[in-house]
């Protein structure tokens, strides 16, 4: 018996749901048409066109400031000595340098990863100081420029392979902020 009261509680259930559903209709939306334009007109483009009185107003150019610069300049293997690349590119920074005598920059040395930590951060210092001394040839006062090594932390590739070690024997040179 309660089984069949629970049939027939599922069923009205259903049918107060559902049938009160049905009696519900959806109208369909009016179909609207578009004015229809009688002359030929444009729309306005400008501000003074769409508002006659508004007050003349000059575009001013806004002083960006300049994106910080990072360029790098790689050496040979367990060498200090300047390729003629790396010569081209430390003469761009001087320019740069001398542009913005304000700046400070600092030239970061790092190394592959052979050869002992020690040895690693000796060589990347060494790196960074003929960088600087580079720079200084080119008229650059030596307080504009810093030096540090990393030796052989925060390699730019951590492979293990000639290709990877080309890409860590390198000096950064970053604008201070």
């Amino acid at each position: 018996m309660f089984r069949s009261y629970l049939i027939a509680s599922l069923a009205l259930s259903g049918l107060l749901i559902f049938g009160g559903c049905a009696g519900k209709t959806t109208t369909e939306p009016e179909e609207i048409t578009p004015p229809i334009m009688t002359e030929t007109t444009t729309a306005p483009t400008t501000v003074e066109e769409i508002i006659p009185d508004s007050p003349k107003v000059e575009p001013v150019e806004a002083a960006m400031p300049e994106p910080s610069k990072i360029v790098t300049i790689y050496f040979d293997y367990d060498s200090s000595v300047l390729t003629e690349q790396a010569g081209q590119q430390l003469k761009a920074d001087a320019e740069w340098l001398k542009a913005n005598p304000t700046v400070k920059a600092t030239l970061e040395g790092y190394c592959d990863e052979r050869g002992s930590d020690e040895y690693n951060l000796a060589l990347g210092e060494r790196r960074a100081e003929t960088a600087q001394k580079y720079l200084t040839e080119l008229g650059i006062p030596m307080e504009q420029i810093a030096t540090v090594s990393f030796g052989e932390e925060r390699p730019v590739d951590p492979g293990h392979s000639e290709l990877a070690w080309v890409k860590n024997r390198r000096v950064e040179f970053k604008e201070k902020h």
